[in-house]
């Protein structure tokens, strides 16, 4: 899961188009570090998730994630309009955090939740299950998305 920090100050400050244009260019960015069998979709609003299946090893997921951080770290220019972005990111693995879909993409969910809340941009966090005591102090809205989610 990817979370683009502030991402409604773009839209406040240059409006609903010029954020579009953002948040395609930050899908560009994010696909062009994908393999071809590995999915990469707008989940809603200004949070992204990826589909990993060529993983080896830890170490290459979180080399990965540095080169997707790296990536989205490049400004962005659009109309003459330079902006920078932040994100966070929560990583959920399989078998460990789950075998099904939903269990990963709640467990990725509160991860990056998780990375949002405790650090600064440009952060990653692997999900934990104490991560999930905390998901209860998720603000509702927030919460009731995720499990919304979950059940479709």
């Amino acid at each position: 899961f990817i979370d683009l920090n502030d991402f409604k100050i773009v839209n406040d400050r240059y409006g609903h188009l010029f954020g579009d244009k953002v948040l395609k260019l930050v899908s560009q960015r994010l696909k062009a570090n994908t393999a071809h069998s590995d999915i990469t979709a707008r989940v809603g609003g200004d949070e992204f998730g990826q589909l990993l299946f060529d993983i080896i090893s830890r170490q290459h997921l979180q080399d990965y994630i540095e080169g997707v951080i790296t990536s989205l770290k490049e400004p962005m220019n659009i109309s003459g309009i330079q902006v920078t972005i932040s994100a966070s990111v929560g990583v959920a693995l399989t078998p460990e955090h789950g075998r099904r879909a939903t269990e990963l993409l709640k467990a990725a969910d509160i991860a990056m939740y998780h990375a949002k809340q405790e650090k600064s941009g440009y952060q990653c966090c692997f999900y934990d299950s104490n991560m999930a005591l905390k998901f209860r102090q998720i603000p509702d809205f927030k919460r009731d998305f995720t499990e919304a989610l979950l059940h479709e």
